[in-house]
């Protein structure tokens, strides 16, 4: 089976992994520009009108398109819970604030 390295990967190595796919990835999308900027000079050195870009920029674009989303979902922290200041000067969470009773509805002549 696999040796005991290759089992044991660690959170920090996904994550300079997903690091290393999304600078590979500027890199191919970077090459992908060009491609298409050698494609439409050489049809117009030949004289021939553009009708779409050639199939191997569009698989580049849609490959590193995902492969980048992976590695940026990957490699960013986890997102922090916002804080705000009560009245009172604690530090509370937001989600405390947006808890209201739910018999507390707005049902009035105003809004029918």
């Amino acid at each position: 089976f696999l040796p005991l390295s290759w089992r044991t990967i660690t959170m920090s190595g996904i994550k300079s992994l997903a690091r290393g796919v999304v600078m590979v990835c500027i890199a191919i999308i970077i090459n992908a520009a060009l491609d298409g900027i050698r494609h439409r000079e050489y049809l117009h050195a030949t004289h021939q009108s553009f009708t779409r870009p050639p199939m191997a920029i569009i698989a580049q674009c849609v490959v590193v398109l995902f492969a980048c989303t992976w590695g940026i979902v990957i490699a960013t922290p986890g997102l922090k819970p916002i804080r705000v200041i009560s009245g009172q000067g604690d530090i509370r969470n937001f989600d405390f604030f947006m808890a209201r009773p739910a018999f507390a509805t707005f049902d009035h002549r105003a809004f029918r």
